[in-house]
C-alpha cells in the first residue's frame, strides 16, 4: 500500500509557490540573456526548459489546463531550439 508522508502535505503550497516564482524569475532572466545575443546566450535554452518545468508544476496542481498545455508547448519548442543550436552545420542567429 502506498503511504503518504503527512509532513509533506502542509509544505506543498510553499513548494508550489517557490516553483511558480522560480519559474517566472528564471524565464525573465533567460529572456534578458537571449536578448543580449552574446556567445553565452546559448545557455538560455536549458534555462528556459527549467523554467517550463517549474511552471508546469503549479499550473497542473491548480488545474489550469490551458496554461499547462501552453507550458508543455513551450517546453517542446525550447527542446527543439536546444537541439537545433547544438547542430554544427546550420546555425541560426540566436545560437552564437
Amino acid at each position: 500500500m502506498f503511504a503518504v508522508n503527512t509532513n509533506l502535505l502542509p509544505s506543498l503550497p510553499a513548494i508550489l509557490w517557490v516553483a511558480e516564482w522560480g519559474g517566472v524569475l528564471v524565464a525573465i532572466a533567460v529572456a534578458l540573456v537571449m536578448s543580449m545575443h552574446r556567445r553565452w546566450s546559448w545557455y538560455a535554452w536549458p534555462l528556459w526548459i527549467l523554467s517550463n518545468l517549474l511552471l508546469i508544476m503549479p499550473t497542473a496542481h491548480s488545474e489550469h489546463w490551458g496554461l499547462v498545455v501552453m507550458q508543455v508547448a513551450f517546453l517542446t519548442i525550447n527542446v527543439n531550439g536546444l537541439l537545433r543550436c547544438r547542430r554544427p552545420p546550420r546555425r541560426s542567429p540566436g545560437c552564437a
